[in-house]
């Protein structure tokens, strides 16, 4: 499949914000991009360190792979969105407006996030899920990308799954911003310990009593037939990633290896197979 790098927009206005609505821990907000289109604003984070980018690197890096694979999850346009000075006047006046609350903590996460963010169409009629009872195609597909980029961030208190009001089939996964077992396994990585970045390619996020679908993953033995090279993955990561986003993207060959290794491992389902 073919990856084409992301269009570039700017913030035109700020329709409100949706910390309240449990999708995500990099306060994300509800705008309007120069294109006019409706968007989730996901943001950089206040450091100089590797997790300056690496939540945004993960949603963007699962996302990519929910296409590759056609799982359909998060179907979503994605977009680049750029935050300068002028991003910045425009939230201080959504916050004098009272459309933005939590003031201080949002416009510092602006003022540090000058450069490249990721910014995901808005999905309109739609509510949090409050069972697991969804289409079983939609389940499976889910615990896969899960247990692929180590995302264990799926629990009954908050699911990170919407629901459309309008087609009861209709499930959209959200938040893959804590991947990679909420950035364990990148210190893992930045370590550069060999013994744990191995347990890395085939331990069970699923496994985890806590996952919204441990019960459902249990049904799951060996995985899909599924495959992507080191170099597909790079690819991938060297298209659409702003590399602006050095901080994470210096580790882009570790990330990859891990990634082909777990997609190609049929046994990263096994039960023995415990967390990451």
């Amino acid at each position: 499949m073919e990856f084409d790098k992301l269009k570039v927009l700017r913030v035109s206005s700020i329709l409100g914000e949706l910390k309240s609505g449990g999708v995500g821990s990099t306060l994300p907000l509800h705008i309007r991009a120069s294109d006019n289109k409706e968007y989730v604003l996901k943001t950089r984070y206040n450091t100089n360190t590797i997790h300056k980018d690496l939540s945004i690197f993960s949603e963007l890096l699962a996302h990519s792979l929910d296409k590759y694979f056609e799982f359909n999850l998060s179907p979503q346009k994605l977009v680049l969105l750029y935050v300068d000075e002028t991003t910045q006047k425009i939230v201080e006046e959504a916050i004098e407006q009272e459309i933005i609350t939590e003031d201080i903590e949002v416009l510092e996460n602006i003022k540090n996030s000058f450069g490249f963010n990721l910014g995901i169409e808005y999905i309109k009629n739609v509510d949090r899920v409050e069972t697991t009872d969804m289409n079983k195609t939609f389940v499976k597909n889910i615990i896969h990308l899960d247990n692929y980029v180590i995302n264990n961030d799926r629990e009954e208190s908050n699911p990170n799954i919407l629901k459309s009001l309008s087609n009861q089939k209709d499930f959209y996964a959200i938040d893959f911003d804590n991947a990679f077992n909420t950035h364990l396994v990148m210190e893992d990585i930045i370590a550069n310990d060999l013994l744990k970045l191995q347990k890395a390619k085939e331990c069970n996020i699923t496994n985890d009593s806590k996952y919204l679908f441990s019960e459902q993953s249990k049904n799951i033995k060996q995985g899909q037939k599924l495959s992507i090279s080191e170099d597909e993955v790079l690819n991938i990561i060297d298209t659409i990633f702003p590399e602006e986003w050095e901080n994470i993207l210096k580790y882009k060959e570790s990330i990859s290896e891990i990634i082909s290794a777990r997609i190609g491992n049929k046994t990263i389902f096994k039960r023995e197979h415990n967390g990451c």
